[in-house]
C-alpha cells in the first residue's frame, strides 16, 4: 500500500437547479398562447353584401344579423355562419344548339293550346337581413335557393306559361315576363317556411323555345299574309286605276259631247243666220242645211287626205264613198 492507503477521500456532487426566470418565460408563452387561442375563438369576421348569424351550442340560442363588412366579438365557444344576403341570382336556361344549361336547366311547360315550350328565365331576388336568423332556423344549410325558390320559379312559370297560346308567347312577352313577376311575389310571401325574407327584385324572361314545327308554320303563316297584303295592295291599286281611267274616260265622252254640242250649236246659228240673210224659205233653209253638212263633211274628209267617190244626184244630199288605200 502507498503512504495514502487508509485515508478517507471526499467527493462533492454538484446539482444545478432550473433557473427561476425560466420557468416564468415559460408560464407566459403558455398563458400567451392561451390568450391568442381565446382572442382567434372571439373574433368573427363578415364580408360585403354578408349578414352573420352566432350560434351558441351551449345555450341553443341563435344571435344576429351582423352586417359586413366588419370584424365583431363574441364567445370563444360560439360559432357563426355567414349568408349573402344582397342581390342574389339563379340562371334556368338551356341551349339548344350546345346543350349547356346555366345553374339549372330551361323550364320545360305546355300552352294552352298544348304545345310544349321551353322557358329560358332568370331570376333575382334579396334576402331581409332582419328576418335572417328566423330563414336560418328553417335552412341551417343556407340552401332556401335550391331546395325553395327554383321549384317555385318552375311552378309559376309552367302556370303562367300554361294561360297563354303559344303564338301569344311571341307577341305578348313584357306581359307574361309581369305575371311570372307578380305571381312569384305571391307565391314566395305565402311560403311560410321563407318567413317573409325574399323580396323579388326582377325576373329576366330570356326567351321561350317554340317546336321547330310551330315556328316552320308561323313562317309560313307570315309569309301568307305578306302574299295576301301585297295581293290586297295590287287590287286596290288596279282598283284605283281602273276607277282613274274610267273617270277619265268619262271626262274624255263629256268632253266631247259638250264639244258636239258646241258644234251643232254653231253650225244651226251659221245656218240660221245665213238663211236669214238670204230670206230663204223652209224649204230653202233644208236645202241650204243640206249643202252646209255635205261641204263640212268635204272639210273633214280633205284633213284626212283620203280619196273619195262623190255621187251628186238631181235631189238630195251628196253621196260621198271613201276609197280603200292601197299599198
Amino acid at each position: 500500500m502507498g503512504e495514502y492507503e487508509g485515508v478517507p477521500i471526499r467527493v462533492e456532487r454538484v446539482v444545478r437547479r432550473p433557473l427561476r426566470w425560466v420557468r416564468m418565460v415559460a408560464a407566459v408563452v403558455i398563458v400567451a398562447g392561451i390568450g391568442m387561442v381565446l382572442l382567434g375563438l372571439s373574433v368573427g369576421s363578415v364580408g360585403t353584401g354578408e349578414a352573420s348569424v352566432i350560434i351558441d351550442p351551449i345555450t341553443g340560442k341563435i344571435g344576429g344579423p351582423v352586417l359586413g363588412p366588419r370584424w365583431f366579438l363574441k364567445a370563444p365557444w360560439q360559432t357563426y355562419v355567414n349568408a349573402y344576403v344582397a342581390t342574389d341570382k339563379v340562371h334556368m336556361w338551356t341551349d339548344p344548339t350546345t346543350g349547356r344549361i346555366g345553374d339549372f336547366p330551361a323550364i320545360g311547360s305546355l300552352t294552352s293550346d298544348s304545345l310544349a315550350v321551353d322557358v329560358d328565365v332568370t331570376i333575382r331576388w334579396a334576402v331581409d337581413p332582419t328576418k335572417l336568423v328566423d330563414l336560418y332556423r328553417n335552412y341551417p344549410g343556407l340552401d332556401w335557393k335550391g331546395r325553395t325558390i327554383v321549384p317555385l320559379v318552375r311552378g309559376v312559370v309552367r302556370d303562367v306559361i300554361a294561360r297563354y297560346k303559344a303564338i301569344d308567347t311571341i307577341t305578348r312577352r313584357e306581359e307574361i315576363a309581369s305575371a311570372i313577376t307578380e305571381e312569384l311575389a305571391i307565391r314566395l310571401g305565402e311560403t311560410r317556411s321563407l318567413v317573409d325574407a325574399i323580396s323579388i327584385e326582377s325576373v329576366d324572361l330570356r326567351r321561350i323555345e317554340l317546336p321547330a314545327r310551330f315556328k316552320d308554320a308561323i313562317e309560313t303563316k307570315l309569309r301568307e299574309e305578306q302574299l295576301m297584303l301585297a295581293a290586297e295592295f295590287n287590287k286596290t291599286r288596279i282598283m284605283i286605276m281602273a276607277n282613274a281611267s274610267a273617270q277619265a274616260r268619262i271626262l274624255e265622252a263629256q268632253g266631247e259631247a259638250n264639244a258636239t254640242l258646241v258644234r251643232a250649236s254653231a253650225t244651226a246659228e251659221a245656218m240660221r243666220i245665213i238663211a236669214q240673210a238670204l230670206g230663204s224659205n223652209s224649204t230653202e233653209e233644208t236645202r241650204l242645211a243640206e249643202i252646209y253638212l255635205s261641204l263640212s263633211l268635204l272639210k273633214e274628209i280633205a284633213a284626212t287626205g283620203k280619196n273619195v267617190y262623190i255621187i251628186v244626184p238631181t235631189e238630195g244630199v251628196p253621196i260621198i264613198i271613201p276609197l280603200k288605200e292601197t299599198e
